[in-house]
């Protein structure tokens, strides 16, 4: 049997607890997050051609959302803007240096889906024909970068029609894949992903789609604040410097 020092056991549980954990698609319904983001403070600009962005930070939420509910609930601790909520843009890879996003033609656009059957505000990556050609609208990436570690994240999709492919692909804070879902077929609906482990290791959320008319996203699903997960992984980090001190 191997004895182990105190120090060489912590770095051995900040090692397991920093692992990266694969993505497993689970349903929307079953997701913790505490806010849901449905882009309804967003500008939603002209019918059928919304409103360009480079980049969009979602407001500060001042209170806990339902995808179920009808109303808002008075949320006990309304995090902070700067610790709460994700930014998005159409940057192929997310990592916590480089948020660099495409082209303002060919980013993102907000539009209100009501106009061709939908019931409100959504959020659409754009592709090389740029806005406002109609034909770009729901064809590019979309990513989402969350400021705090998520342990599972969902969306729904409107305008997912004809019988196309989604994939998600999932980073950590470094910008390493931690795994990726293909739903073949997609049709509209609510769609979840976690980490296999329950790891608050997702940083960022990247979804692409092979919709002929393209598809538009919802109802983002999130965490504001920190998980026991994303605090374990803090932990780590701050042991691991009290050791370099000494």
């Amino acid at each position: 049997m191997n004895v182990q020092t105190p120090n060489a056991l912590a770095v051995l549980a900040c090692a397991a607890a920093a692992a990266s954990a694969d993505i497993i698609q689970v349903s929307y319904g079953s997701l913790t997050g505490d806010y849901v983001e449905t882009f309804e403070t967003f500008d939603a600009g002209a019918p059928f051609v919304g409103a360009p962005t480079t980049t969009a930070s979602s407001p500060t939420p001042s209170a806990s959302r339902s995808p179920n509910a009808s109303t808002a609930s008075p949320s006990p601790t309304a995090p902070t803007r700067a610790a709460a909520a994700p930014t998005m843009s159409s940057a192929a890879r997310p990592t916590a240096r480089s948020r660099s996003p495409s082209a303002a033609t060919q980013n993102l656009v907000i539009g209100d889906t009501t106009p061709v059957g939908g019931t409100g505000h959504a959020i659409s990556g754009l592709s090389s024909p740029g806005w406002p050609n109609f034909q770009a609208i729901g064809e590019g990436a979309a990513t989402f970068l969350f400021d705090v570690g998520q342990p599972d994240v969902g969306f729904t999709t409107f305008g997912a029609l004809d019988g196309g492919d989604l994939r998600a692909d999932f980073y950590d804070r470094g910008g390493g894949l931690l795994g990726s879902v293909t739903i073949d077929e997609i049709r509209d609906g609510g769609f979840g992903f976690a980490t296999s482990d329950g790891s608050a290791s997702i940083a960022g959320m990247v979804i692409t789609n092979t919709e002929a008319e393209g598809i538009s996203y919802d109802n983002v699903w999130y965490h504001t604040v920190p998980t026991p997960g994303s605090l374990a992984v803090l932990a780590c980090g701050g042991a691991a410097a009290i050791r370099r001190r000494r």
